[in-house]
């Protein structure tokens, strides 16, 4: 046989296994993938550590969501690992969350960390309200609900805000005219607010305070307009703000806005600052308005302050509770 023929032999027989090697698969590296052992920790006030077990196939790193978490190991090699996760004490009267990002260089996955507030911490926030639990909405004559006919301005929460009562009279809850619109100048919530109609009051009632507090600030968006008018330039003396520690005796607090001026048909942000006396445990909060149809009212918050006006309860004037 000649060298050709042989040759010629050769190369067929060796031409199924070069074919046959090439069509065989190429093993497919598993995609990047990240299993948390769990969803969320929650710790008491006291802080403490938590552990889970972490599944990464890559190389992978914790990035804390707060200076008060912690994890060890931070990183990791892409094996099967237990994870500890710990938090410092909360000093503060507010309960607080964040969350801690595992990473490889393409996916990524949360654990959500919570912790409860110090029972004796000074709570930042005692009363807020953007009255945004629903959106109001007219009814089939074209009129918008008084609070008494919706609760879809309840929307309280706070430190404080538990037992809170509310006293009204002549105020509806509407979803026009927003405090986050083009007529307004501070950043407001919008959807609802509380549009002061004939003989209006609205009293927030029954706010508990803590008695290692004196210092507080009251922050309410507001707007004037009166249709009809050609000038709706703001007048504190037309809405005036009074707080009392019983709902009988009241003290008129004064505010300043964000804006540093009066505006003209324009919502904009009032605070006002004061120091109660010691010994307040309960706060009320009392807006009313000296004429009608004219004064909005959103994002109505209390909170810890630094200090401001001194109150007297003693120089307060007697304005019974009023009946709804």
């Amino acid at each position: 046989m000649s060298i050709i023929k042989r040759f010629a032999l050769l190369v067929a027989a060796i031409a199924p296994l070069v074919s046959l090697t090439s069509c065989k698969e190429k093993e497919v590296p598993p995609l990047p993938e990240i299993n948390l052992g769990e969803e969320s920790l929650d710790f008491g006030f006291e802080g403490g550590s938590g552990t889970f077990m972490l599944y990464v196939n890559r190389e992978w790193e914790a990035v804390p969501g707060a200076d008060w978490i912690a994890v060890d190991p931070p990183s990791g090699d892409g094996n099967a690992c237990e994870v500890t996760v710990s938090v410092l004490e909360n000093a503060a009267g507010d309960s607080r969350s964040a969350s801690v990002m595992f990473k490889t260089r393409a996916v990524y996955a949360s654990l959500d960390v919570s912790q409860e507030a110090n029972p004796d911490g000074i709570p930042s926030l005692f009363y807020g309200n953007d009255f945004d639990m629903e959106l109001s909405q007219e009814n089939e004559s074209g009129r918008w609900p008084f609070l008494d006919q919706s609760d879809c301005w309840k929307n309280q929460t706070g430190a404080g805000a538990g037992e809170v009562e509310y006293y009204f009279s002549g105020i509806s809850v509407r979803s026009n005219s927003n405090s986050n619109g083009g007529y307004s100048d501070y950043d407001g919530s919008g959807n609802n607010n509380l549009f002061f109609g004939t003989n209006p009051y609205f009293v927030i009632g029954n706010i508990a305070v803590h008695p290692g507090q004196q210092d507080y600030s009251l922050s309410f968006g507001t707007e004037k307009y009166l249709y009809g008018n050609n000038d709706n330039t703001f007048v504190p003396e037309e809405f005036p703000v009074m707080i009392s520690p019983d709902g009988e005796t009241w003290v008129a607090v004064e505010y300043t806005f964000a804006s540093g001026r009066y505006l003209d048909g324009r919502w904009d942000l009032a605070t006002a600052d004061f120091s109660l006396p010691e010994g307040t445990e309960r706060l009320w909060i009392r807006f009313a308005p000296t004429i009608s149809s004219a004064h909005r009212l959103d994002d109505v918050a209390l909170r810890a302050g630094t200090g401001g006006a001194v109150i007297d309860w003693n120089e307060g004037t007697v304005i019974p509770i009023p009946e709804n």
